[in-house]
């Protein structure tokens, strides 16, 4: 649904920090699902390899995806509080201490994961890899900074919201008057939205998490990657389409406003601005 206007607003426009982080929080997870799907519906691995895995899958799938999607929210954040560097500070403090524990945790439990590594019944072929799990309430230390964090997000986006509620509510008048961008309403109403999504699926897996044992975690594991993903990179897609139509406006209305009839010649159009471009990422780039 959203893949001609990624094509329009991410792929065609120049590199950036930014544009990297969309890719990867965009098809990193993907990868990664896929990944573990193959591994985990064909038979015939070895002990080594089983053991490789796992520490792959609980290494290489969690944590370097939270790494990447924090950092899309605090570029979110940052922008949100006109590029307030204690915001900046206090989350990327926020965002550490979580990648900290969730190191720690993801560590432990890899250990113990690979280390029970059995081997398929003979004469079956059984898919995937076997072993015995550890408890997955030892993963606890990494799921409450998690929790914490994202509703520091959420709590943020909502203070925004309630200190422009009024902005939103006069929008048509500000932006007949363009005097404001309403790019900051769609910054405000993205983050809320998607923060709350994120804060829902956390409560979601560490509920499982608890409950038999963990036994119902890897029902909800890949829904967390999949929920990452999508609200992360929403966040820049949907800065990237309202930018490209407020440009857009903004260079027909310049214009029309450059016409300057003469009395001593014939009306004619001034040649618009080149300062102008209509793709949207230098705006995204400059607020975030």
């Amino acid at each position: 649904m959203t893949f001609f206007d990624e094509v329009k607003h991410i792929w065609s426009t120049r590199w950036s920090f930014a544009k990297a982080l969309y890719f990867v929080g965009r098809y990193y997870g993907l990868i990664y699902l896929i990944v573990k799907l193959t591994i985990e519906s064909t038979p015939g691995h070895s002990i080594h390899f089983c053991k490789v895995y796992w520490w792959y899958s609980i290494l290489g799938g969690g944590i370097p995806f939270t790494i990447i999607v924090n950092m899309i929210f605090i570029l979110r954040i940052y922008a949100l509080y006109n590029r307030n560097r204690k915001v900046l500070l206090l989350f990327a403090t926020l965002c550490l201490g979580e990648s900290v524990c969730e190191i720690y945790a993801c560590f432990g439990m890899a250990t113990l994961t690979a280390r029970a590594v059995i081997p398929s019944p003979p004469g079956v072929a059984w898919p995937g890899c076997l072993t015995i799990p550890p408890p997955e309430g030892s993963t606890l230390i990494a799921w409450i900074p998690a929790i914490l964090v994202a509703w520091a997000f959420f709590l943020a986006s909502l203070l925004r919201l309630r200190r422009s509620w009024r902005d939103a509510i006069a929008l048509q008048a500000v932006r007949a008057e363009n005097s404001r961008s309403p790019l900051v309403v769609v910054m405000i109403r993205d983050g809320t939205i998607y923060f709350s999504l994120i804060l829902a699926i956390l409560v979601i897996c560490t509920t499982t998490t608890l409950v038999g044992n963990g036994s119902l975690y890897s029902t909800t594991a890949p829904w967390l990657i999949v929920v990452y993903s999508f609200s992360a990179t929403q966040l820049i897609l949907n800065l990237r389409r309202a930018a490209a139509r407020e440009e857009a406006e903004t260079f027909a209305t310049t214009k029309t406003s450059r016409f300057r009839p003469k009395l001593s010649d014939r009306p004619k159009f001034a040649e618009p601005s080149s300062s102008y471009t209509l793709q949207g990422s230098t705006v995204f780039d400059r607020v975030a």
